[in-house]
Formats: structure tokens, C-alpha cells, sequence
């Protein structure tokens, strides 16, 4: 959460050059399938990809690459 907060600021002032952002973070390669810290919890997920949404402006899209994983997040 300290990473994705500290990374706002940078989101919003370079948004004119950036078209989406990963929502990565979780995994040894951001692919959200299994986490050695246990971020891949549903609860975590959730956290995780909702700290990213307020981040990010709201005219700029966060993809992730387990779409079935944001209707798990959002049938909670």
C-alpha cells in the first residue's frame, strides 16, 4: 500500500504519457497467481486492486491479467 501511495503523485503528473497501468504487485512477476508474502488472499486482492484504482487518474485504465479475478473482487 506504501509503494502504491508513494507512486500516485508519479501517476498523475506523467498521465499525459501514460495510456494504462498494470496492476501487477502481486506475484514474482506481477501476475497476481500466487504470492510468497500471501497477498493472493481475495481480501488482499481486493485491497490491493482498489488502492490502485484511487490512484490511478480516473481517465487512465488499470488492466490485470486474470480478468476472472476482478469478478471474484467485485461479487464480495
Amino acid at each position: 500500500m506504501t509503494h502504491i501511495s508513494q507512486l500516485k503523485p508519479l501517476w498523475v503528473k506523467n498521465k499525459d504519457v501514460i495510456n494504462v497501468i498494470d496492476a501487477g504487485f502481486i506475484g514474482g512477476w506481477g501476475e497476481w497467481h500466487s504470492s510468497a508474502n500471501g497477498l493472493d488472499s481475495l481480501s488482499n486482492m481486493r485491497d490491493i486492486l482498489f488502492a490502485i484504482l484511487d490512484a490511478v487518474p480516473k481517465d487512465r485504465m488499470v488492466v490485470q491479467r486474470y480478468p476472472g479475478i476482478n469478478g471474484n473482487i467485485y461479487r464480495q
